[in-house]
């Protein structure tokens, strides 16, 4: 049991949401008063309340389940590898990640929405058109994973003619 900081009442732990994506800190307020708190911040936002007008009836979403979105998130990029901070005074730099699977048309709904990143990594992830392969293959290609068994290599022979990622000798610089 745990008592909001917010309204004060005694409630289940499990009211109270992770402060980091499986972490094992608590919110100290209960989900209750922070979704309350999410709809109040974002009624309240002057420039950015057009961006979320225009989201919530793109997506279509209810305010509820946008700020669910953000607090499950917790106002950062959903990228593990990223957490940049949602700053929703800012409209341009986060933006809502769905899938291009379930819907034909140009707008999306909300079985399409995968959560919310930041700009960068929503448009890289664009860029790369949610192909699994091309997002492996340029781990690969940094060096950052090893390179697997099959993988489709371009250039005569199927081999691209360098060293693999990783082992690359430095070049030197002639002046």
């Amino acid at each position: 049991m745990k008592t909001c900081t917010k309204c004060g009442k005694r409630k289940p732990l499990a009211a109270f949401n992770r402060l980091y994506k499986g972490g094992t800190y608590r919110r100290t307020t209960c989900q209750d008063c922070t979704s309350a708190n999410n709809r109040e911040r974002m009624s309240q936002q002057g420039a950015s309340r057009e961006k979320f007008k225009y989201a919530l009836a793109w997506w279509g979403l209810t305010v509820e389940q946008f700020a669910w979105m953000l607090y499950r998130a917790n106002f950062q990029c959903e990228n593990p590898g990223c957490c940049k901070p949602i700053d929703l005074d800012k409209p341009g730099v986060w933006g809502i990640d769905h899938g291009h699977g379930h819907c034909t048309g140009t707008r999306g709904c909300t079985k399409c929405i995968r959560g919310i990143l930041c700009s960068g990594c929503n448009t890289a992830l664009g860029f790369l058109g949610d192909s699994g392969d091309k997002i492996v293959g340029l781990l690969e290609y940094l060096g950052l994973v090893p390179s697997q068994e099959g993988t489709k290599h371009h250039g005569a022979g199927g081999k691209s003619g360098v060293e693999p990622a990783g082992k690359r000798t430095p070049k030197t610089v002639v002046h």
